[in-house]
């Protein structure tokens, strides 16, 4: 098993060690990204680019779907293709996200 970097998170006035097998899937929104746990209620706000998180993630099974959203591959239960060419990606806790098509690539290892 790869040992996998925790994300470091200030969260207001403190700093959380975040295990990535935690996280759902990750928002993001201009300079800071939105954090979905498994076990809390309302997203952590960090400040740093989706980018920048997709790119210290994809070991760890995260996959971009949309511009401005990546999953973890293990937490994704059921695809629906949608009318428009996109899926509707639901996960194990029941949140829905879109995949764009642009990003279906991505989801080639899940989809095949």
């Amino acid at each position: 098993n790869t040992y996998k970097e925790p994300v470091i998170v200030k969260d207001s006035g403190r700093i959380r060690i975040i295990d990535t097998d935690d996280i759902l899937w990750i928002g993001g929104a201009g300079n800071y990204v939105e954090l979905h746990l498994q076990n809390e209620e309302r997203p952590i706000l960090h400040r740093e680019t989706l980018a920048s998180m997709q790119e210290k993630l994809t070991s760890a099974g995260f996959i971009r779907i949309h511009r401005s959203a990546i999953v973890k591959k293990q937490y994704i239960s059921e695809l629906k293709p949608t009318e428009n060419g996109d899926y509707l990606v639901t996960l194990k806790n029941g949140a829905t996200l879109n995949l764009s098509r642009r990003y279906k690539q991505s989801m080639s290892g899940i989809l095949s």
